[in-house]
């Protein structure tokens, strides 16, 4: 069996596997932009016992992908290709126990340390007014309060905000268990302008926060997964709090806890929790530079005019004209008088030797037939 039919076998437990756990095949997306990319150009016709056996074909080509692509495009691709063989090798037991990546020195990878300075949260706020989009205002807004993957929060549903508990259930995260998150006054508020939108358009959507596949290309200092990494900062360096109280609210998953305890720990610190999160909201509507009363004031107002995009200069389109052309020409021709007569005794010379060669002197002519018989 060849790589590429293997990896199709795969791509489809993926899908499966996603839409089992009722989430978007968003790996298998991935999986095939690599593997029609870099894998299955290369490998793709290599059978899977002869890639087991020419380790060093992998890690070169670990190496080549690494210098086009980056360390960690390299390290999916590896992924990818040794994931393929193991999920194969559990139907065919003759290929070789070794893998094709054995060979393979994965890459150094480091977690993404961007976050939102404190400084740059006024900044932030000013280019989130600019933003159109209602709905997208209040997916950007909520979350940076709450500090939710991005993914998770653009799937969340109207059926999974509970007004009467205060909080908003994230439903199958990634960790494997709902998260539940305490709302926060600015997080209602936030929450509000989804609601206010989807009245106003006679929007029919399930999910309060629809069409946000796109959001992350609004002009904004920090987007996604930096929000994220924002909130997780304001946690740890700046309310200090409680490494259990801001791994609940995120959804992280408690080392060293099993899943039956996690519900238990959220009941004894529901109180704790809401608390916290309270403190958290406050804290960034602080550095967003507003107050109480001018949060909800700058909320109510519609959105200001984007600036308009800076254009690049256009490339100048043959040479300039200038009024006094005879001018130029003579201001040139002085500036580079020099170099003109010196190039042109060099021309002179190099003609020299063929002006003073010897003339070739000219062949007799051949004499008519006619003339010769006349002879």
């Amino acid at each position: 069996m060849t790589l590429e039919t293997a990896f199709a076998d795969y791509l489809a437990h993926l899908e499966k596997q996603a839409a089992k756990r009722g989430k978007p095949a968003r790996w298998a997306y991935v999986a095939q932009k690599i593997a029609d990319k870099v894998i299955l150009p290369k490998l793709g016709r290599w059978s899977l016992a002869d890639l087991s056996n020419a380790p060093a074909v992998v890690r070169d080509w670990h190496i080549e992908i690494t210098e086009e692509h980056g360390p960690i495009y390299a390290n999916h691709a590896a992924r990818i290709v040794r994931a393929t063989y193991n999920r194969t090798a559990k139907l065919d037991r003759s290929l070789p126990v070794r893998l094709p990546t054995s060979a393979v020195e994965f890459n150094d990878e480091e977690a993404s340390k961007k976050a939102l300075d404190f400084k740059n949260y006024r900044k932030w706020f000013a280019a989130w007014r600019t933003i159109q989009s209602a709905v997208h205002r209040a997916y950007h807004l909520t979350g940076l309060l709450c500090g939710a993957r991005p993914g998770e929060l653009s799937r969340v549903k109207w059926t999974d905000l509970k007004p009467s508990q205060r909080c908003l259930v994230i439903g199958n995260a990634k960790a494997g268990n709902a998260i539940s998150i305490p709302l926060s006054w600015p997080m209602v508020r936030a929450l509000k302008i989804a609601r206010d939108e989807a009245c106003a358009s006679g929007s029919t959507s399930e999910f309060i926060f629809p069409a946000t596949s796109q959001a992350v290309r609004d002009d904004l200092p920090a987007t996604g997964n930096t929000l994220r990494h924002a909130f997780k900062t304001l946690c740890s360096l700046d309310l200090k709090v409680d490494d259990t109280i801001s791994s609940l609210l995120m959804g992280h998953a408690l080392d060293g806890v099993s899943k039956k305890y996690i519900s238990k720990i959220i009941i004894t610190s529901g109180p704790a929790l809401r608390s916290e999160q309270a403190r958290i909201s406050r804290r960034i509507v602080q550095l967003l530079g507003l107050t109480s009363a001018t949060y909800i004031e700058e909320l109510a107002k519609p959105p200001l005019p984007a600036p308009p995009r800076a254009r690049k200069p256009a490339k100048p389109r043959g040479p300039r004209k200038r009024e006094n052309r005879s001018a130029y020409f003579k201001r040139w021709y002085a500036k580079n008088q020099a170099r003109i007569i010196e190039k042109r005794r060099a021309e002179r010379a190099a003609l020299k030797p063929h002006h003073d060669a010897p003339l070739v002197p000219s062949m007799p002519t051949r004499k008519s037939s006619k003339a010769v018989a006349s002879g």
